[in-house]
């Protein structure tokens, strides 16, 4: 009998609970399975080696992979450049799977456009490099963002032609401008089977005016919120059908205001750096787990909302000026009640840190939590008075 087996494409620090629930389950002598790990290219490798927390199993390349001789039960793609070779293993083995549109899927550029074309989105954009940059007319606010990048890195908003001036920063890379959307920034968790979709979460951004990435994310309560989860489950699952995407997880970003709703960007992976932990205590179940559980089976319930028990705060902590940090004392807020977990990126330190400009360069994260609200409010003041002091 051939051993059953999980393949996991790029390792990225959102695959965590992947590995977690996997081998929990082969632990207590539920799964026999085995895990395979492969990259989808050299850069994202030596990225990921770089940051990854946890023992990674197996790494294989591509032509293994397809010669496997164990039976590949489970295919998980971990980064937002993995999806084109998650697709390549979908057709050699899991070929129901596959997606008519992954060459639209997994650029982002293309992607924009064939949802303006659907009228899905309102958002006018070019693709732009240091080459004609200066041919765009700046007369509203802008956005501009790598097509190829992932996290928030290398994102800027853009208000004037002086400002377009940072892509001379950088060599012979592609540039999506993109008209900026007003209103209020959520995203929004979801797992498909099959061609339908289970919501799993929204969440609501708090940001600075100035600049596009989040200082905090709070978990949206349903109750009270009916209409406005109702218009995201609507509008993202017309996203999923125009697109042809019917199986996996997705961790999207939508911005809405008094009448429109508009979809900024669609990530193939699971929402990066929260817990299952975090997730079952306030969600009754994780992202993770949901995958795992529907891999082969659409039996899905509650499609349109999911459970609330008690609320989730992610405070990010967001250097404000360039400086070198030696250390962070993390034991400062560890032991407030609230505190699920911290996640700190210490291999930026000791050392020069820049402003925080994406998730990858920020210099950790707090996961809080707790059914005691006024607790949680004390805390959350707690944590972001550390925030002050570390990164002001």
């Amino acid at each position: 009998m051939k051993t059953k087996c999980a393949i996991i494409v790029d390792p990225a620090p959102c695959t965590l609970p992947y590995y977690f629930l996997i081998n929990q389950l082969k632990e207590t002598n539920k799964l026999q399975w085995k895990i395979y790990t492969i990259f989808s290219n050299e850069k994202t490798e030596s990225f990921f080696n770089n940051i990854l927390k946890f023992p990674i199993e197996n790494v294989i390349n591509k032509n293994q992979a397809i010669n496997l001789e164990d039976e590949v039960k489970v295919i998980l793609n971990g980064s937002d450049t993995g999806l084109k070779l998650c697709e390549e293993l979908y057709e050699v083995f899991q070929p129901t799977r596959c997606s008519k549109y992954v060459e639209i899927k997994s650029n982002k550029y293309y992607l924009n456009n064939f949802l303006l074309d659907k009228q899905l989105i309102t958002l006018q954009q070019y693709l732009i490099n240091k080459s004609n940059y200066k041919q765009v007319l700046i007369d509203r606010p802008f956005v501009l963002k790598p097509v190829s990048g992932a996290g928030g890195q290398n994102t800027f908003y853009i208000n004037s032609s002086t400002d377009l001036e940072i892509i001379t920063d950088f060599q012979n890379e592609n540039f999506i401008l993109q008209e900026k959307a007003l209103g209020t920034e959520y995203s929004v968790d979801f797992v498909s089977h099959a061609g339908k979709h289970k919501i799993h979460a929204v969440w609501k951004y708090l940001k600075n005016d100035n600049h596009h990435h989040r200082e905090e994310i709070d978990l949206i309560n349903p109750v009270g919120n009916e209409n406005l989860i109702k218009k995201i489950y609507d509008y993202m699952v017309k996203i999923f059908n125009a697109i042809d995407h019917n199986y996996g997880p997705t961790h999207s970003e939508v911005i809405i205001d008094s009448d429109r709703i508009n979809l900024i960007e669609i990530n193939f992976r699971l929402h990066g750096h929260l817990t299952n932990i975090i997730q079952w205590s306030s969600l009754g179940t994780s992202q993770a787990g949901q995958v795992l559980k529907y891999y082969n089976n659409s039996l899905f319930d509650k499609l349109d909302n999911y459970n609330f028990l008690k609320p989730i705060k992610k405070i990010l902590i967001n250097n404000k000026i360039p400086k070198y940090i030696t250390e962070i004392n993390w034991q400062e807020i560890k032991n407030l009640q609230s505190i699920s977990e911290i996640i700190d990126h210490d291999f930026l330190i000791p050392g020069w840190c820049s402003q925080t400009t994406s998730v990858l360069n920020c210099l950790g994260f707090v996961l809080m939590t707790n059914d005691n609200i006024a607790q949680f409010e004390e805390d959350i003041e707690s944590v972001r008075e550390f925030k002050i002091k570390v990164c002001n």
